[in-house]
């Protein structure tokens, strides 16, 4: 696999209380996880392992966006952010999430 393909999957989950990723005591998260895969169906199968895996139960994704060339500039505003994700990902051919918690956000 080409170590440059990965996928954005934007989503909003619950988050559990002991999730070592809860660092503010939030009920519910809303993130973007970089998924190092070409393939959208195997990148959603690794995206729910990595769920299950922090302790967080899925709401609803918003979208999935293929980034091929580890760029992003449709989210200008977050495009530090996405691309060390992205290079996270990557380099370390696992999911990365990247998550704020509703207690941040007030």
């Amino acid at each position: 696999m080409d170590k440059n393909q990965c996928w954005l999957i934007y989503y909003k989950a619950n988050i559990a209380e002991n999730s070592s990723l809860n660092m503010d005591g939030s009920t519910y998260v809303f993130g973007i996880a970089a998924v190092p895969t070409k393939d959208l169906k195997k990148a959603l199968e690794l995206f729910d392992y990595r769920l299950q895996e922090s302790a967080q139960q899925l709401i609803e994704i918003y979208k999935c966006t293929f980034d091929q060339n580890l760029s992003a500039p449709h989210e200008a505003d977050l495009f530090e952010g996405i691309q060390s994700s992205l290079d996270i990902a990557t380099s370390s051919q696992k999911v990365y999430l990247s998550i704020i918690g509703n207690e941040s956000l007030g």
